[in-house]
């Protein structure tokens, strides 16, 4: 062998080496790592699956149904696409958690008591929160409704729309579909405010929808013009954790360039005419709706959620937690409570008998109510539950 050839083959081998290198660098990274974490849970005796924070929250410490639930939960639950709403739960039938085949939670009244006469039809319309994640289907805010309104001798029959992270605005095409399908409720009843926040948090617009950065990226995406950007996709999808920990070290941007974002984080500067806005996209989605409810003769009730932001007494898991899945926790707080006081002191909900306050319903709770920054407990829907109740009662009277 000459010495060229000589030279050649040993190059080769040098780029084997530092190839096999790199692959043993990723898989090491992709499942070493998750292994030996899992393993480690394993010796000490806890689960190999981590289940959601939320699990740990005080109301579950002594629910034993409460692994099962977020087990299943986390395994399961998940949403799919659906026109003009972007995306709807999938029907999944758990322990605790039922989804029917039109993506609709169940609403669990429990032993019905029997009341003669045609049903008062309720449309319930919101987000997680609404739909009861954290809560089993007896005990989301519809079904303790429902169970309170039969107590009380009215015979109802409450549909829960909620769906995770919809907006008013979501929620506004989510009853003109229901309409179009010829279901006419008595009274449709939304719960909002969280989920008018935590997209303009993501944003600094408001009106939008939540992550919706991640909607835009997803546009198109199998379109040939993309085909660079799915291949990055790929890879990320591929091989995460690696590329986290190349981006650590400052390596990633050589292998992917960032996306320049069609979105700006919020801005301090930005939170006082933000929050007008949002306050102002929400009015005209009310107005949206009872215009609708006029025509297709209907009653309308709009509930202002509770938020953890204005609670007074935190848990130690509470305050842990405020802060989750925001890029600016110092920007929380500020944004949430000047949205709200606007809210609050606005004259178009002020003046308005259909248009509810109940924010403060949680404030001064002692224990534990919040799961996470957003969910709370069963305790703490019965208690929103219970101050709905007078306003339905109203609603529906002489129905």
């Amino acid at each position: 062998m000459n010495g060229w050839e000589q030279v050649f083959w040993e190059s080769w081998r040098s780029v084997w080496a530092v190839l096999g290198l790199i692959v043993v660098f990723v898989v090491f990274i992709e499942f070493g790592i998750p292994l030996i974490k899992k393993t480690s849970r394993r010796l000490r005796g806890k689960s190999a699956n981590t289940l959601d924070s939320s699990s740990n929250a005080d109301f579950f410490r002594d629910k034993d149904w409460a692994h099962t639930y977020f087990t299943e939960y986390q395994k399961e639950a998940k949403v799919v696409w659906a026109p003009f709403v972007q995306w709807w739960q999938h029907p999944m039938n758990l322990t605790y958690f039922k989804i029917n085949e039109d993506g609709i939670r169940n609403t669990d009244a429990g032993n019905s008591i029997n009341l003669s006469g045609k049903p008062i039809r309720i449309f319930a319309f919101g987000g997680s929160t609404l739909l009861g994640v954290g809560s089993r289907d007896e005990m989301t805010i519809p079904s303790i409704l429902a169970r309170k309104l039969q107590a009380l001798g009215k015979n109802v029959e409450i549909t829960n729309f909620g769906q995770p992270g919809h907006s008013s605005t979501q929620e506004v095409i989510s009853l003109i579909q229901a309409l179009k399908k010829h279901s006419v409720p008595d009274l449709a009843l939304y719960y909002d405010g969280i989920n008018e926040i935590i997209p303009a948090e993501q944003t600094g617009q408001a009106d939008r929808m939540f992550n919706e950065h991640n909607r835009r990226e997803e546009f198109n995406i199998l379109h040939f013009s993309r085909r660079n950007e799915l291949i990055e996709e790929g890879i990320k999808a591929l091989i995460p954790r690696t590329l986290r920990r190349l981006k650590e070290i400052g390596l990633v941007f050589a292998l992917i360039k960032p996306k320049l974002k069609e979105y700006t984080l919020l801005r301090e500067e930005d939170i006082e005419p933000l929050s007008i806005k949002i306050v102002e996209q929400y009015r005209d989605n009310v107005r949206i709706i009872d215009a609708i409810a006029k025509d297709w003769g209907f009653e309308t009730l709009f509930f202002w959620q509770p938020s953890l932001v204005s609670k007074k007494s935190l848990t130690e898991h509470e305050e842990k937690y405020q802060y989750e899945g925001t890029a600016k926790p110092n920007l929380r707080r500020p944004i949430f409570s000047t949205v709200y006081q606007t809210r609050k002191s606005d004259s178009f909900f002020t003046d308005r008998s259909n248009t509810i306050d109940i924010s403060g319903v949680l404030d001064d709770v002692e224990e534990g109510c919040y799961i996470d920054p957003f969910h709370v407990s069963e305790d703490a829907n019965e208690m929103i539950a219970d101050a709905m109740l007078p306003f339905v009662e109203k609603a529906i009277e002489g129905k």
